[in-house]
């Protein structure tokens, strides 16, 4: 009784803000434009459901009004393939988002990655290079994702850079954005500072992987690094370079780097 309670109040909340008056129509007006979680699984949808953990937003395309939050169960309940894909990618990529904030290898496998989560990460950017076109390193990504073989170690080396050189700088735009807003602007809006680090982390760390002596190849993990060692990384770089900056780059290429 109480879950058909939960669908009377959603179908009530989104005919109540929708331009159409029933259910089959008012459902075909709204987007998914919204993405958060609550930590502790304490979210409350608007249909009254609680402990939630993926929180929505939707907004209808007619008149403006946002319902949020709601679950990914209601937003199934609309019965539209398009809004169920969007919340499977924006799912998926936050699952991506927590391996890199766990220090997890990624890699281009079904576990971290999917077809769809490309394509949404290529329509968002996550791809441009200043030595390659997007749309080449997505569909070389692409092909690698459906590869029924192992990728050859030219191959791989590939798909590495892309995932340290472009998905990861991504993934940590958004991790400091701290917004899963799907808002291309709000996605790209990254200021001077922010781009500058990547920047420097970036440099540090492809001068590491051209060096097969460079003084980091017998550790296994960031946490055996001497700090001696990573301040000479920043003060070879210049006051523009912090030490966390050097501690970051050290910390890539110890877990993405080719090793020599």
């Amino acid at each position: 009784m109480q879950n058909n309670n939960y669908v009377k109040q959603l179908i009530w909340t989104v005919i109540e803000n929708s331009e159409a008056s029933n259910w089959d129509e008012a459902v075909k007006e709204w987007s998914v434009v919204g993405f958060d979680t609550a930590r502790n699984a304490d979210g409350e949808c608007v249909c009254g459901q609680d402990n939630l953990y993926y929180l929505y937003t939707i907004r209808n395309d007619k008149n403006g009004n946002e319902l949020s939050p709601i679950g990914s169960s209601c937003i199934k309940k609309f019965e539209r393939e398009d809004l169920n894909a969007k919340v499977e990618t924006l799912e998926k990529q936050l699952k991506l988002l927590h391996a890199l904030e766990n220090k997890n290898f990624i890699t281009l496998s079904k576990k971290f990655f999917s077809k769809k989560l490309l394509k949404y990460l290529f329509d968002r950017g996550a791809f441009e290079d200043q030595n390659y076109d997007s749309e080449d390193n997505y569909e070389f990504m692409l092909k690698m994702f459906n590869k029924h073989k192992s990728p050859t170690v030219k191959e791989q080396k590939k798909i590495n850079a892309i995932i340290i050189n472009n998905v990861i700088p991504y993934l940590r735009k958004l991790e400091r954005s701290k917004t899963f807003n799907d808002d291309k602007e709000k996605f790209n809006v990254i200021d001077m500072n922010s781009k500058h680090r990547d920047d420097i982390e970036q440099v540090i760390f492809e001068e590491l992987e051209k060096n097969s002596n460079n003084d980091f190849q017998d550790y296994n993990d960031i946490s055996e690094v001497p700090e001696e060692k990573i301040v000479v990384v920043q003060k070879n770089h210049g006051a523009g370079c912090t030490f966390q900056n050097a501690k970051n780059a050290i910390e890539t290429y110890l877990e993405y780097g080719i090793r020599h």
